[in-house]
């Protein structure tokens, strides 16, 4: 009798539908309900505040249809629709707290779904979504409804007679459809690439957006540059063509072949090849959903994802340090009180725009297409859990030492004696202000591997009254007697043998009675740092049983020709990769140097720690000037 009763007042009630009734695009009103107990409560608003959500509403808990299909439906899928980007699967009902909570423990709700205790229907008022359950439950009750809400803004809601929307397999295909994106243009050298890369990663977790990556671009690359031009350089260079065919010497009489010159001088210094295979992204996938783009093209983009102009935003930065992101409210405020949010460019002072990360959770539309995002301190975060997701992409973002790639390293390092049987210089000299600063750099090389390998160097010049020293420390004098080594392919060999000494990959044996016949290796952008004109001659006085990929026998570069250009399987990756095999191959150095300023050498930094020093247990850090 009582299922009878109650089904008539239930389908006379849902068609009953008022003039205020909540609709899409309103937000949560802002109401107390309970949670466990009438004592715990909490402000709807806030609580569905900066979330994806869903909320669906019920007449009862412990009724029968609510308790045989709708609260249990939600909780069988929560971890799926969790997956999808749901933070949070909210029940609502006119019940008081206890109830609420012995219905939760009854189907386990714990952990999937959040039970609210509207006890006095306030909320169920305030939605207009109430019906008169008299007859039945004894008060006023929701209707069954259910709602997706971003940032406490309805998004969808469906409303009995509609029950398409509370059937949860039709809302997660809602959920499904409402999958939003970010995207973002890659510019210049593949270190810059990769600083954008894991803040577009950490920006796409944060908002919870699948994030569309480019490919990683290798050799020449365009720097910064407004978004429309920086897309029409990568779109031609990344949309497949016969580049041989196209890119030939241009024929007499025809305009176009003359036209394609300067792209085809971009594309002789280009080439491309997918992240995943320089870096393995298995370890953030359950963080952050990704989806890789071939080609980079703004309405390839929009096409295949289904994304109309009204459903994208797109920002075009003014500058390359156009904004940083800031979680601390505090610290945002003081920076912009101060005036101190600028950057010294190479040519001017550059004022950048401060963001929190509301300011892009809310934008609503589909694709969110950013202009760029580089810098080291673009993303600056306080929550714990964004420090160490921050901290997983950059462990992820290492390179992969089992692709060619990293076989080629291991060939080059076992040639040098074995990981952290020698050591290593990170040595940038090419760009500026690396230039500007060579020779004070190679003096300081010159002097840090000498301490560290035993040699006795000049005491430090005085500190001022501010502890900064009044002159730069000197290197130690050049060797009387030097000995000038010529690259030898067998190590094994003399004279190579009779004079050089690999360090001990052991930690706990010292390496400060080798001195200057320490084996050591140079990673650097210079061509030849041997030749009799260059002013870094003067390193092989000090020690000369140094290295660089120029001396290695070139038969251990060979894993590097089974990889070629994503776009022109023709065209070989093997001189483009050299820069990052040379790096790859001073990380495994048993103590390292390198170039300040340069967040490339960082970099190589941290992949010495994470590939020498902590499988060591020796928690330093790497060493720079």
């Amino acid at each position: 009798m009582l299922r009878t009763s109650f089904n008539i007042v239930q389908r006379r009630g849902f068609f009953n539908t008022g003039r205020v009734m909540i609709a899409e695009g309103d937000r949560i009103p802002s109401v107390q309900v309970q949670l466990s107990s009438p004592a715990e409560t909490v402000d709807t608003a806030e609580l569905f505040k900066n979330k994806k959500a869903i909320l669906f509403g019920v007449p009862g808990a412990f009724t029968p249809g609510c308790s045989k299909t709708h609260l249990p439906g939600y909780i069988k899928e929560a971890e799926n629709l969790k997956s999808k980007g749901i933070d949070l699967i909210a029940c609502v009902a006119v019940n008081d707290a206890f109830v609420m909570s012995e219905w939760g423990k009854a189907y386990k709700a714990d952990g999937s779904v959040t039970l609210l205790a509207d006890s006095k229907g306030e909320l169920a008022k305030a939605m207009d979504l109430s019906f008169d359950a008299t007859g039945a439950l004894g008060n006023h009750r929701f209707k069954r409804f259910a709602a997706i809400v971003d940032n406490g803004k309805i998004q969808k809601l469906f409303v009995e007679p509609d029950t398409t929307g509370l059937n949860v397999s039709l809302v997660e295909n809602v959920v499904k459809k409402e999958e939003r994106y970010l995207a973002y243009l890659p510019h210049s050298g593949l270190s810059n690439q990769r600083i954008e890369l894991a803040n577009a990663l950490l920006l796409a977790a944060i908002l919870k957006r699948t994030l569309i990556i480019p490919p990683a671009f290798l050799g020449s690359v365009v720097g910064w540059m407004p978004m429309e031009q920086l897309l029409d350089h990568l779109s031609w260079l990344t949309t497949r063509k016969d580049f041989d065919k196209i890119c030939q010497a241009p024929t007499p009489g025809d305009l176009y072949s003359y036209t394609q010159r300067s792209k085809c001088a971009e594309y002789n210094k280009f080439a491309a090849i997918p992240w995943h295979q320089l870096h393995d992204f298995t370890l953030i996938e359950p963080f952050i959903k990704i989806r890789f783009q071939e080609t980079v093209s703004f309405e390839k983009l929009q096409q295949e994802l289904g994304v109309t102009d009204k459903e994208t935003h797109v920002h075009r930065d003014e500058h390359l340090y156009d904004w940083r992101l800031y979680e601390d409210i505090d610290e945002a405020n003081k920076i912009l009180a101060n005036e101190s949010n600028f950057v010294d460019s190479f040519t001017d002072r550059k004022f950048y725009k401060i963001f929190t990360p509301l300011h892009w959770q809310k934008r609503t539309e589909k694709l969110l297409h950013l202009g760029g995002i580089f810098g080291s301190t673009r993303m600056n975060m306080v929550k714990p859990e964004h420090i160490e997701l921050q901290q997983l992409i950059s462990e992820i973002l290492h390179y992969r030492l089992d692709t060619p790639l990293g076989e080629t390293v291991a060939g080059i390092v076992e040639h040098l004696g074995g990981k952290a049987a020698f050591n290593g210089i990170h040595f940038r000299l090419r760009d500026l202000p690396f230039k500007k600063y060579a020779i004070d750099n190679l003096h300081a090389f010159e002097r840090n591997m000498s301490i560290a390998t035993g040699i006795d160097v000049p005491p430090l010049p005085p500190y001022d009254e501010h502890g900064v020293l009044t002159s730069l420390p000197k290197a130690p004098p050049i060797p009387e007697d030097t000995v000038r080594l010529q690259p030898q392919q067998d190590l094994s060999q003399p004279p190579w043998v009779n004079l050089c000494q690999n360090v001990s990959p052991n930690f706990n044996e010292s390496m400060e009675h080798i001195g200057s016949r320490a084996v050591i290796y140079i990673a650097t952008d210079h061509k030849d740092i041997r030749s009799e004109n260059t002013r870094l001659l003067e390193w092989f006085d000090y020690f000369p049983c140094t290295l660089t990929l120029n001396d290695i026998p070139q038969e251990l570069l060979e894993p590097l020709d089974q990889l070629s250009c994503m776009f022109n399987p023709s065209k070989s990756l093997k001189n483009y990769l050299i820069p990052l095999v040379d790096a790859m191959v001073v990380a495994h150095g048993r103590r390292i140097f390198t170039t300040p300023r340069s967040t490339f050498s960082k970099y190589i930094g941290e992949l010495n720690e994470a590939w020498v020093l902590k499988e060591q247990d020796f928690f330093i850090t790497f060493y720079t000037l």
